[in-house]
């Protein structure tokens, strides 16, 4: 079985899916203003990355195909709400090489729109089973709080601890991953023990991919000689962060990149050694990885699901180089 034309098959089913849950009766009637939006947010839709990991995990493990599409509809949707709000919050004036909703349309239409998002998702599982209905409904609201805490602590963490930021791209980013694995056990009725197991390994995988998400960040900005990264927040990523703590020389540098410098030339230091920072990082990845993956080796999935398993979480997290 090629990954490829896997991810491709999926990915189409979960888009049918996913438009058909704006088409229920928690959906309708809604404003003329609310198709236009919708319509334009459709043209959004990115790799569908969460979705397919639920589909694939509940195929390796011989559930229900057509409810894990459902449910990987479901975790999109929730995904999908998330980064309407994410714009807002972080003033990006484009997503995807498009106009934000916030921008496009208004700030008010937008706040709306994702709490639309989150009430599709929500609504979507009430056509399932009543006990998969259950677990499904209880997944998805606790990664509404996870995703929502993760936001709040990220505007209001210490940018050089490294703990802090694990915690909020663990409740931010993995957190999303998590809940797709998780779901696909749903559609397949995986023991707690399995659960457990390939939850790790999607919460894992996900934390790698916003590592990566950071890398690709940073050497964007360098291409474009920007500000690296969200510096009007006060943001810093694991590259930075390792920086500052192995060479303490860098403080002052470090200290201007925080206060957000608006020349590369004043951090010329920091933006020279961003190699190492980056190739520490990388490192972490790597091992993270290869660890997560050993874990997978517990369970007896389908034959050839395995190593599909493996070669998909790894399909995740280095899909952000291609953005670099």
């Amino acid at each position: 079985m090629k990954l490829e034309d896997y991810i491709n098959n999926v990915r189409e089913e979960i888009l049918a899916s996913r438009y058909d849950a704006f088409k229920g009766p928690s959906m309708v009637p809604h404003s003329e203003i609310f198709s236009e939006i919708t319509e334009y947010h459709e043209r959004m839709v990115g790799k569908l990355l969460r979705p397919v990991m639920c589909v694939i995990i509940s195929d390796a493990l011989g559930g229900e195909h057509a409810e894990a599409v459902h449910l990987g509809a479901s975790i999109e949707l929730v995904h999908a709400g998330s980064l309407v709000h994410d714009d807002m919050i972080d003033d990006d004036l484009f997503r995807r090489g498009m106009q934000t909703i916030h921008e496009k349309f208004s700030v008010k239409s937008a706040i709306l729109f994702g709490d639309i998002l989150f009430v599709a998702s929500a609504a979507s599982v009430r056509t399932l089973p009543d006990h998969h209905m259950s677990m499904a409904f209880k997944e998805l609201m606790d990664v509404y709080g996870r995703a929502s805490s993760g936001a709040m602590r990220e505007n209001n963490r210490n940018p050089w601890d490294m703990q802090e930021y694990a915690d909020v791209i663990k409740l931010k980013t993995a957190s999303l991953y998590r809940a797709s694995a998780r779901l696909g056990c749903v559609a397949s009725n995986a023991t707690e023990d399995t659960k457990q197991i390939i939850s790790s390994w999607a919460e894992d995988i996900g934390m790698c991919f916003q590592l990566e998400d950071d890398i690709a960040d940073i050497r964007q900005s360098i291409k474009k000689g920007e500000p690296i990264g969200d510096v009007k927040d006060g943001k810093t990523t694991l590259p930075i962060i390792l920086l500052k703590q192995k060479y303490p020389a860098l403080e002052k540098q470090c200290q201007k990149y925080i206060d957000g410098v608006n020349n590369l030339q004043d951090i010329a230091g920091l933006v020279t050694m961003l190699d190492e920072g980056i190739e520490e990082t990388r490192k972490h990845i790597e091992i993270t990885v290869t660890k997560a993956e050993h874990r997978l080796e517990m369970i007896p999935f389908k034959e050839g699901y395995l190593d599909l398993l493996k070669q998909y979480g790894r399909y995740i997290v280095e899909s952000m180089r291609k953005e670099e």
